[in-house]
Order: C-alpha cells, then sequence, then structure tokens
C-alpha cells in the first residue's frame, strides 16, 4: 500500500499511513495525518489487492467487515 500512496502526485514522504476498508468497499487513506482523495480506479485497486492478499491467511474469512492496515516509521 506503501508504494502505491507513494506514486500519487503530491504524497511526499510517508511517516504515518492508515488505510481503512470498510464494509461497504469504501477506501479511506489518511498519509501523515491528512485524508489523500482516491477517485474510482484507485480504490478499486487497493480493495481488491488488500482483500486477495489477506484473503489467503489462515483464519480469514472470505465476509470481512473491515480491514485496517497502519504503517509507522
Amino acid at each position: 500500500a506503501a508504494g502505491i500512496l507513494a506514486s500519487l502526485k503530491g504524497t511526499g514522504a510517508i511517516k504515518n499511513l492508515e488505510l481503512d476498508v470498510d464494509s461497504d468497499g469504501q477506501v479511506n487513506i489518511s498519509l501523515n495525518g491528512s485524508e489523500v482523495p482516491l477517485s474510482f480506479f484507485p480504490v478499486q485497486i487497493i480493495r481488491n489487492t488488500l482483500a486477495g492478499m489477506v484473503s489467503n491467511l489462515k483464519g480469514v474469512s472470505e465476509e470481512m467487515s473491515t480491514l485496517e492496515l497502519k504503517i509507522s516509521q
């Protein structure tokens, strides 16, 4: 996820990243305390990539209600 955000224009250095995918499939990203606006296409890519990775982990059902990722440097 950090690599995807680093490629977005104007995001700057990543010191604190919070990414949430809710039960409705909405993706919310906070980068260094500021919300990152996303259009439809990046939302689809981020949601589907993370869901695909996490759903293969033991003990994770395919029906996730939320997914939260936090990175701090």
